[in-house]
C-alpha cells in the first residue's frame, strides 16, 4: 500500500465531492508543477492501492478519477462519512465543463469560501425552484457570490433565457451578486454576449472556457452582454453599485 500523504488525503476528497475529475483537473488542482506523467504514475499507484477509482469513458478520453473503497474507509476513520463514486455522469461533456469552472476557482489566488456543483447543492439542503450548474463564493477585497451556468450551446437559447428570468426572483430568497455563463467556445461566447439581456436585477457576465483555465478567473476576460468591454470579476459588484 502507498504511504498516503496530506496532498493525496486532500485528492481524495475532493474526487468525492466533484464525482469524477480528469487527470488534467487534477494535475491543475494538486500538482500544478510537475509534469502529466509524474501525475498519472501517483494517480495510478492510489487506484491499485483502491483509494481512488480510475476509468475511461471512451478509447480517445482522458482517465477520470473517483473516490475508491480505501479512500472512503480513510475519511470514514477522520469523521468524512461519502460514498464511493458512482457511474460516469450521462451528460458527460457538460460534467467536465462544471469541474473545469471549479477548478478554475479553485487554482485562484483568491480565497475560496465554496464552491458546490448543482449535484452537491440538493445534499447541502438547497430548495430552490431553479438549480444552478453551479455556485461558488470567493473573496479578495471583498466577498462575491457568483451562480453558474455553463452552456454547450445544445439546447438552444431559449432555455438559459428563462433559466436567467428564474433568478430574478431567486434574489428575494438566495443573496448573490451576479451570473456568469461560460460557454464551451468562443463563437459561442459571442454570440451569446449578442443575444442575452442586461435586463435583470442581477450582473450577466459571459466567458469562454478555454480562455477561463488558460488566463484564470482573476483575469480581465468577462464581458457583459451588450457590450464590447471586458471586466475583471469583481468589478462587477463595483458595476451593479454604480447603477
Amino acid at each position: 500500500m502507498a504511504r498516503v500523504t496530506e496532498r493525496d488525503i486532500r485528492l481524495i476528497v475532493k474526487c468525492a465531492s466533484a464525482q469524477w475529475l480528469t487527470t488534467g483537473q487534477v494535475q491543475r488542482i494538486f500538482f500544478p508543477d510537475a509534469t502529466l506523467d509524474a501525475v498519472r504514475k501517483r494517480l495510478r499507484k492510489l487506484s491499485e492501492d483502491g483509494y481512488i477509482r480510475s476509468s475511461q469513458p471512451h478509447p480517445m478520453a482522458e482517465l477520470m478519477h473517483s473516490i475508491g473503497r480505501e479512500g472512503q474507509v480513510l475519511l470514514a476513520e477522520r469523521g468524512l462519512e461519502v460514498r464511493t463514486g458512482g457511474r460516469m455522469p450521462e451528460h458527460l461533456e457538460h460534467f467536465i465543463g462544471i469541474n473545469d469552472i471549479r477548478v478554475a476557482v479553485e487554482s485562484s489566488k483568491w480565497k475560496v469560501h465554496y464552491f458546490f456543483a448543482h449535484w452537491e447543492l440538493g445534499k447541502l439542503g438547497w430548495r430552490q425552484a431553479v438549480i444552478p450548474d453551479a455556485a461558488f463564493s470567493v473573496e479578495d477585497t471583498h466577498r462575491l457570490t457568483v451562480l453558474t451556468e455553463f452552456d454547450r450551446g445544445t439546447e438552444g437559447g431559449e432555455m438559459l433565457r428563462r433559466k436567467l428570468a428564474q433568478y430574478d426572483w431567486l434574489q428575494g430568497t438566495f443573496r448573490f451578486d451576479a451570473v456568469l455563463v461560460v460557454a464551451d467556445s468562443e463563437k459561442l461566447e459571442a454570440k451569446l454576449c449578442r443575444t442575452l439581456k442586461a435586463l435583470h436585477r442581477f450582473k450577466i457576465a459571459v466567458c469562454e472556457l478555454q480562455r477561463l483555465l488558460d488566463e484564470g478567473v482573476d483575469a480581465r476576460l468577462f464581458s457583459l452582454p451588450l457590450s464590447p468591454d471586458k471586466v475583471l470579476l469583481f468589478e462587477l459588484v463595483d458595476l451593479s453599485g454604480a447603477e
